[in-house]
């Protein structure tokens, strides 16, 4: 029969560990959420980002944007989203956002490229192209947009971000070649709560491994 020191000692080490975890994943947060720039609406916000190809759409999913480089909670089903654009020609810029089903129908067999993984802060992305070579569609004639903005050289779209929704950025007239600068902006409403709930968790889980250690460590009386 396993005795009750060597219970404890498991369980204290298994507290100590887990209390390690969430102590320095709270204090991550703490840091991201006191380092990472806010808008006047709470929103955390890239700097400006230079988008820039020779194909006619850039496409990304919610799903695809963390918190920083190496996070692992999608960010799809907890926050909302602004996308800043600002033309850097005279061609103004569409934005829209759709289900992603919608969006591969609409571009298949045209050249574009996806925005597979984006880190919020420091900035990071990394990229996936798709080969075509039919000429896109005007994106503003088509009817399965559930939100899209055309107007000028400096335009914003903002919404619920969808896990199965696809933004997309284009030229207005569905043209290549696509030279502009973005910021994405984010709503992470739990980012602060989180983490100080995973320092209290922390806290308490250290208080009772010390205790469970200290049983372990204490003289058995004859």
């Amino acid at each position: 029969m396993i005795s009750r020191k060597i219970i404890s000692l498991t369980l204290g080490v298994i507290l100590i560990f887990l209390a390690l975890v969430l102590l320095v994943s709270g204090g991550n947060l703490l840091w991201w959420d006191a380092n990472v720039e806010q808008d006047a609406d709470g929103y955390y916000h890239t700097n400006s980002v230079h988008l820039k190809t020779n194909d006619c759409a850039i496409v990304l999913k919610p799903a695809n944007i963390n918190l920083e480089p190496g996070w692992y909670w999608s960010l799809g089903y907890a926050t909302e989203f602004k996308l800043r654009i600002s033309s850097r020609t005279t061609k103004p810029i569409f934005i829209g956002m759709a289900e992603e089903s919608k969006v591969r129908s609409f571009l298949v067999n045209t050249q574009y490229n996806e925005l597979t993984n984006i880190a919020l802060y420091p900035y990071e992305s990394k990229w996936t192209a798709f080969y075509g070579d039919l000429e896109a569609k005007v994106p503003g004639l088509q009817s399965f947009w559930e939100k899209s903005v055309t107007s000028g050289e400096k335009i914003q779209l903002e919404s619920d971000l969808s896990d199965n929704d696809m933004i997309v950025v284009m030229n207005e007239d569905g043209a290549a070649k696509i030279d502009a600068d973005a910021v994405l902006a984010l709503h992470v409403p739990w980012v602060y709560g989180t983490a100080i709930g995973f320092i209290v968790m922390g806290v308490i889980f250290v208080v009772i491994g010390i205790i469970m250690l200290y049983i372990f460590s204490r003289p058995r009386h004859t």
